[in-house]
């Protein structure tokens, strides 16, 4: 479940002639936890960079998008050595840069794990510049949660799998006549790909939670979806 804290605010410092740009969060039970995206989500304006503090959480497929153009510069900031300077930008998650280009461009990143980022700097984005030209760009952040492709993209699913519908609550097996332990079950309604039985016939091989695991036969039906409209079970033996 998402924990959010009840204050969420953004706070501004000075640091080197550069505006930090830091959502800070407050403190419940002495854990510092708060969901992030909505925060990135926010974090547009005209700054040098940016930082969150920890401990920031992100779900699996929260999606980065962080665009920068740079403001114009004033005659005086820029000298000869300077004229033909160009400023790059940057996104580190956890301390580690994921992504980098020059100005203007767009920062991408997405989580492929639900994450806490509990080591400062957390998460920052900002702009590399030379210390004799101050910068700073005008930034346009965004997080949305884009479902992730479900590991049943990457297994090898046979042509005469059928995706069947549980007609009854199913005990999961890790082998046919094995439990699971601790005891789990599939609820009825719950829909899963059916790859075949077992040599008796008594079970059914299906993906589950990403894991091949087994049910009884009696606790799963056809599935009269639009997609599949009441197509049978494969019969097929397999190990």
């Amino acid at each position: 479940m998402r924990k959010v804290l009840p204050l969420l605010a953004i706070v501004f410092v000075v640091t080197g002639g550069a505006l930090a740009h830091l959502p800070a969060a407050a403190r419940a039970d002495g854990v510092l936890e708060y969901d992030a995206c909505p925060i990135v989500d926010g974090a547009d304006g005209t700054y040098a960079k940016v930082i969150f503090l920890p401990t920031a959480v992100f779900y699996a497929g929260d999606t980065l998008e962080i665009s920068a153009e740079m403001l114009s510069l004033t005659a005086p900031l820029m000298g000869p050595s300077q004229a033909s300077f160009t400023p790059t930008i940057y996104l580190n998650i956890g301390g580690v840069q994921v992504d980098t280009a020059s100005l203007p461009d767009t920062l991408t990143y997405t989580f492929t794990q639900d994450t806490k980022l509990a080591d400062y700097p957390a998460l920052e984005w900002g702009l590399e510049a030379s210390p004799l030209i101050p910068l700073h760009a005008k930034w346009s952040a965004s997080c949305a949660n884009v479902p992730l492709a479900g590991c049943d993209a990457l297994m090898n699913i046979p042509s005469t799998a059928v995706v069947g519908a549980f007609v009854a609550g199913a005990p999961l097996y890790w082998e046919p006549g094995q439990l699971v332990q601790p005891y789990t079950e599939i609820t009825a309604g719950s829909t899963a790909w059916v790859l075949g039985v077992d040599k008796r016939g008594e079970y059914y091989k299906i993906i589950w939670g990403c894991d091949l695991v087994w049910v009884p036969v009696g606790t799963m039906g056809p599935n009269y979806d639009a997609v599949w409209n009441g197509a049978p079970l494969p019969a097929d033996m397999v190990d």
